[in-house]
């Protein structure tokens, strides 16, 4: 569930694979292909767990070996560090662009991230507490502006394409990206000791996040069309569309679940990166508030050097790392014994 909801914070500024050229059928077979490759990227994890329940996979390779366990540990900490540093410059261009403006744009990122460090220093149960009861908010308002956007839906925005088997595997690729939050089952292994556990709730995982993305899809296809690929926003555009009754601004209740959303993926990614810092540096204190830091000082740097430094998180991100992090390093793990 806690996975859900990091997996809602990436749908929260979901854009259909209709924007990159996709056709509606790609979307929907790239979203289910994708689906099905995590679902065998895991494997080695489930057996790892079987194997090693209650262990980090971090502190397997550190068992091994130390050199190759450090690298291991700071190959994840980087990801997790970008993550979190996208995450972080989402929500802030979101925040000051679409609601507050005026707002100094340093002190929304330093107010959030004290806020972030302060959730995980509190540690994986609240926060997977917190991710439940957002998620069945997340799902009311979602039926609710579905059902208010009704009369808007167009069945004739979608239509089958039989060019799909020309870009078919780029768009799987494409779909991979957004799914990065995978990795963090690495890491969360270790609170089941039951293995049988983790590998259903892994699988229950990836069932239900193909489920939202084409649910999503949908309606934003349904009721934009092509305008969906014209906004950055497309579920804000459809919340705002919906005009619920009684409700004037719609937005702001997305505005509202933004907010949690973000707070509790990157509070995830800060809780994991900390306790990837203690594996290496097992004295160091506020690992969790330095974590936050670390981040800030990084977004701070991109928003007063104006860079484009989105090709670091589109490498980072990609299918091709999620399937190194996710299956290689994990099967590597397995199979390799100790030096």
């Amino acid at each position: 569930m806690l996975l859900l909801v990091v997996k809602i914070f990436t749908l929260m500024t979901f854009v259909p694979l209709v924007a990159n050229g996709y056709t509606p059928t790609t979307q929907i077979l790239a979203t289910v292909i994708s689906a099905a490759i995590q679902a065998v990227l895991i494997t080695p994890l489930i057996f790892l767990s079987k194997k090693h329940g209650g262990k980090n996979l971090t502190g397997i390779v550190l068992e091994k070996s130390k050199i190759l366990g450090t690298l291991t540990v700071l190959l994840y900490l980087g990801y997790f560090f970008i993550f979190a540093l996208n995450s972080v410059l989402h929500f802030q261009r979101f925040i000051n662009e679409h609601f507050f403006p005026s707002v100094n744009e340093y002190l929304t990122i330093g107010v959030f991230l004290i806020i972030c460090a302060y959730c995980a220093h509190l540690g994986i149960s609240g926060l997977s507490r917190s991710g439940v009861l957002l998620f069945i908010i997340f799902i009311v308002t979602f039926i609710v502006i579905a059902a208010t956007s009704y009369n808007s839906y167009d069945s004739l925005n979608f239509y089958y394409d039989e060019s799909y088997k020309s870009n078919l595997f780029r768009a799987v690729l494409d779909d991979l990206v957004r799914n990065g939050e995978i990795v963090a089952l690495v890491f969360l292994a270790k609170y089941m000791k039951n293995s049988s556990d983790f590998r259903k709730a892994s699988y229950g995982l990836l069932a239900a996040k193909p489920l939202l993305s084409i649910m999503a899809a949908f309606l934003i296809i349904g009721i934009l069309g092509e305008f969906a690929a014209q906004t950055n926003y497309p579920l804000l555009a459809v919340s705002a569309h919906a005009g619920i009754r009684y409700i004037g601004r719609s937005d702001a209740i997305f505005m509202v679940l933004w907010t949690i959303t973000s707070v509790i993926a990157v509070s995830l990614m800060i809780n994991i990166g900390s306790g990837l810092v203690a594996e290496i540096l097992p004295k160091s204190k506020f690992k969790s508030l330095g974590s936050a830091a670390a981040v800030f000082i990084a977004a701070c740097y991109i928003l007063m050097t104006k860079q484009d430094f989105s090709y670091i998180f589109e490498y980072a991100g990609s299918g091709y790392v999620i399937a190194l992090l996710v299956f290689l390093i994990p099967l590597t793990a397995l199979t390799v014994r100790s030096e």
